[in-house]
């Protein structure tokens, strides 16, 4: 791991914990979307639908992420 990045993480705690809980929430929208289209289709997506789910995602991560990251201020 580079100094900097060390250096940054080990001293400023609160860039560490920001982003942290920034790349959990990234996964855990992602993954609730995925789950949300896993449950609508009952465990077999159409092939079809997975350009949904990536816009989806990326729909989700708009505008939750902006929410989440004003809610730590």
């Amino acid at each position: 791991m580079p100094n900097f990045i060390k250096k940054l993480l080990t001293e400023n705690r609160r860039f560490a914990r920001v982003l942290f809980f920034l790349v959990f929430d990234v996964v855990f929208i992602s993954l609730a979307v995925f789950l949300a289209f896993y449950l609508r289709f009952e465990g077999e997506i159409p092939i079809r639908h997975f350009s949904n789910i990536q816009g989806m995602v990326v729909l989700a991560l708009v505008i939750t992420l902006p929410i989440f990251c004003s809610i730590t201020k």
